[in-house]
């Protein structure tokens, strides 16, 4: 797993926030990039490959995705 893939939740809310520049929502929304970047490097890391990556050494499979909401001191997302 290459460790710009972990952090793909990252880089989409920065292109966002240059896009549209809405500081309004922006440390919350800044949180749960980090929060998602973070949960999805652990699962990389348990299974021993990236999202998408076929890796002979791999100890489990992916079962998928399904969007959650962060509630959190700055607000539900």
């Amino acid at each position: 797993m290459t460790g710009s893939e972990s952090l793909r939740h990252v880089v989409a809310f920065v292109k966002e926030f240059l896009a549209d520049g809405d500081s309004k929502n922006l440390l919350r929304k800044g949180l749960e990039a980090a929060l998602a970047g973070l949960m999805e490097a652990e699962v990389g890391e348990q299974i021993g490959a990236g999202h998408g990556e076929r890796a002979p050494g791999r100890a489990a499979m992916r079962n998928g995705y399904r969007e959650r909401q962060f509630q959190t001191g700055l607000g539900t997302s």
